[in-house]
Formats: C-alpha cells, sequence, structure tokens
C-alpha cells in the first residue's frame, strides 16, 4: 500500500522528481497539460499536500483554487450525482411505472437536498476553511455572472426547475428504468487500468453492463444552446471525446466482447439535447506522446520547479482558470 501522504507532502515540496510508479495519465491531465504548463503543474503538483496546516502559502491557495467550481459544472454533477442516488434507492421497485415515477421522485429529492447544502456552505464561506466544501469561481473572483449567494441560488433553482419539466416529458426515464436494476454500478468508482503499460486514469461513470453493452450515462450543463452546435454522435477525431475512448478501452479491458454506448444528456436553458454515443477506443500514439512529454516534465533529474511550467500566452484561458488569482500572485 502506498503512503498517500508521504506522497503528497513530498510532491509539495519539489525538491526531487516524482516516482514514475505514481504517474497517471486521463484526458483531463493531457487537455489541462496542452492548455497551459502552469495550470497542469499547480494542479497535480504544487496543489498536493495543500491541505496540510504546514504547507507554505501558495500549496495552501492552490489547494483552494484547485476545488472552485463553475456553475455550470456543479449543475451537472448535481444532476449526475442525482440519478446515481436514485438508482440506488429505487434498486427494490420491479414494477416499470412505478420505477419511472420514482427515478423522478428522488432524483427531484437530492437536488433539493444539494440546494440545500450549498446555501449553508456559500453563505458561510466554508470553503476558506475547508477547500473541499462547495465553492463557485463566478463568485470567488467576482466574474460578474452573479452578484450573490442568493442570485446564483435562484438560477441554480430555475436550471432544475426547467430541466425537470424537459426530462419528465423525455423518453430519458423510460429508457433508464429499462435497464436492469442489477446491472448498475454507481460512483464514485475511480478506476485505473493499463494501456500499452500505461497506467490510466478513468474517472467514475453511472454506467450499466447489460446484453454485451456497457451504457453509460452523463449530464451536462450549458451556458448557450450554441455552445452544443458542432456536436458529433461518434467521437473518431484522434484528439475528440477522450473521455468516451477511455471508458471505451476500460470496457474493451474489461468486457472484451461488449460495446460501448454513451447517452450524453445535455442541457441548457434553452432545451434538453440528448445524444447517443458510440465511442472508438484511444489512439496508442496519442497517449503514448502525451505520457512522455508530461514525465520529460517531471523526472529529468534537476527537481522541479515553477520557472519550468511557463503559463499560457492565451488570455481567454487564463480568464476562465480556476488558478488566475495565484498565478497572478506568482507573476507570468
Amino acid at each position: 500500500m502506498p503512503d498517500f501522504k508521504r506522497w503528497l507532502l513530498n510532491a509539495a515540496k519539489f525538491s526531487n522528481d516524482l516516482p514514475q510508479g505514481e504517474f497517471t495519465w486521463s484526458p483531463a491531465k493531457h487537455f489541462l497539460f496542452k492548455r497551459c504548463l502552469r495550470a497542469w503543474y499547480f494542479r497535480h503538483y504544487l496543489a498536493q499536500g495543500g491541505w496540510d496546516l504546514h504547507a507554505n502559502d501558495n500549496s495552501m491557495q492552490c489547494y483552494l483554487e484547485k476545488y472552485l467550481t463553475t456553475f455550470h459544472a456543479w449543475i451537472g454533477n448535481v444532476l449526475e450525482s442525482a440519478m446515481a442516488s436514485a438508482l440506488s434507492n429505487i434498486a427494490g421497485v420491479r414494477v416499470e411505472k412505478e420505477r419511472e415515477e420514482a427515478l423522478i421522485e428522488e432524483m427531484q429529492i437530492h437536488v433539493s437536498t444539494s440546494m440545500i447544502t450549498a446555501e449553508q456552505q456559500l453563505s458561510r464561506e466554508e470553503y476558506l476553511h475547508d477547500p473541499k466544501k462547495l465553492s463557485f469561481a463566478e463568485l470567488h473572483y467576482q466574474t460578474g455572472e452573479f452578484s450573490c449567494v442568493e442570485e446564483l441560488l435562484s438560477e441554480a433553482y430555475r436550471q432544475f426547475r426547467l430541466f425537470f419539466e424537459l426530462f419528465t416529458d423525455s423518453h430519458l426515464p423510460r429508457l433508464i428504468v429499462s435497464i436492469d436494476p442489477l446491472s448498475w454500478h454507481l460512483p464514485p468508482e475511480h478506476k485505473t487500468f493499463y494501456y500499452h503499460e500505461i497506467p490510466v486514469s478513468l474517472r467514475p461513470w453511472i454506467f450499466a453492463v447489460s446484453r454485451k453493452k456497457l451504457i453509460a450515462f452523463e449530464f451536462r450543463s450549458y451556458p448557450d444552446p450554441e455552445d452544443l452546435t458542432g456536436f458529433s454522435n461518434t467521437e473518431d477525431n484522434t484528439e475528440s471525446g477522450l473521455k468516451e475512448k477511455t471508458l471505451a478501452t476500460w470496457t474493451a479491458s474489461r468486457y472484451r466482447e461488449h460495446t460501448t454506448e454513451i447517452h450524453s444528456i445535455r442541457f441548457s436553458g434553452e432545451g434538453l439535447f440528448p445524444r447517443k454515443i458510440i465511442p472508438s477506443q484511444l489512439n496508442s500514439s496519442l497517449v503514448g506522446k502525451s505520457a512522455k512529454e508530461m514525465l520529460k516534465k517531471i523526472n529529468h533529474g534537476r527537481g522541479v520547479a515553477i520557472e519550468q511550467f511557463p503559463c499560457t500566452e492565451k488570455a481567454e484561458i487564463c480568464l476562465s482558470c480556476h488558478f488566475r488569482g495565484l498565478c497572478s500572485k506568482l507573476g507570468r
């Protein structure tokens, strides 16, 4: 069993290279590495150990900013956790029509509970003392989308109410309850698997394994319906759909004769846009090259320092970065 606390504290010091055996590749790491080296360094290394009272100020600030979320990311996460909670709670309901009604009701209960928790944690700014408590970049950085906690929660209430109006009238509840209740695998299920000898981290999914298929669901919220344009049902470009391809690759390694089918339930204030994706598997060249570039940055025999991780030159990326507070403090 690895000494996790020792690793975190050592990572925060950055006097030595990170042992290769503790490295994992993931789509999120890949895209952050490409967007901004400094943000990648902050999130995956400087933030480690920032929870410790003896950590330096920069690590503690980095740890806090790491856990900032955004309004629309939170909406999607709440809906996804609501579905997982509902499926767990209705496992004993056998009549399909009753299951459909119970699914919607349990999801609504979970969302209501999440709203109450959000109001309590945000009004007290609990995240300033415990960064794992709910916090929003829009409020922390006063970006202008919401003037106060009450305004943000009011908009969240409106979004959730609209979602359930659309969701209830859609085919989705019927599709979900038609799947064998004993076949579901619910988060949190963090998985790591080897792909061409590279350890790959798979984020938690809601999925069922049934009839030679792995059927997964995700919820994603967008501020503008135009953000949904150009979305494809098939993710076959090398760089696109890496998260979905990672799941398909894990499916192939775990259930060799199964196909992967992902139902991406995308939501904006203008409507519900469900899509079915049949992803291809990961490209081994892309993963190998990406992992090699990351390891080259942290395992080169000279230790690791912030000077080796320049921030991006693209202002639009900086404006949406969770670490813009610390980055501004330390200078470009």
